[in-house]
């Protein structure tokens, strides 16, 4: 019996799109903020996912808010207008125009490690 190559979907929180996991940046939140990750990087545990599109990014900033599930105590709501979002909404910023410059690469495993070691 032949294995399929199944690939999870997820949803970009900018233009709201179901699409492979691995073409998705992965967002990270705990308690001492973000972590932003370059697609096709695996990590454990609940994320947010974006298109690595500026046209999302810029959806996401008409949203003016992210919010995590799951997230202890529970719901976790960030606005974009304070600090910490425009920090996310800047790294996410560099990170979409160093992809648009280079093409997307494959995520290294260095990391994984670095919110493992979190």
């Amino acid at each position: 019996m032949a294995k399929s190559s199944w690939t999870p979907l997820r949803t970009c929180i900018g233009c709201r799109r179901r699409r492979p996991k691995p073409e998705l940046i992965v967002i990270k939140y705990s308690e001492r903020g973000f972590a932003v990750y370059p697609p096709g990087t695996k990590m454990p545990g609940r994320s947010l996912y974006l298109c690595p599109r500026t046209e999302c990014l810029n959806q996401l900033r008409r949203r003016k808010r992210v919010i995590f599930k799951a997230q202890p105590p529970g719901r976790t709501i960030i606005p974009l207008s304070s600090d910490q979002g425009r920090d996310l909404l800047a790294e996410l910023a560099e990170l979409i125009g160093q992809l648009e410059q280079t093409g997307p690469e494959p995520a290294s495993e260095a990391a994984g490690a670095e919110l493992k070691k979190a």
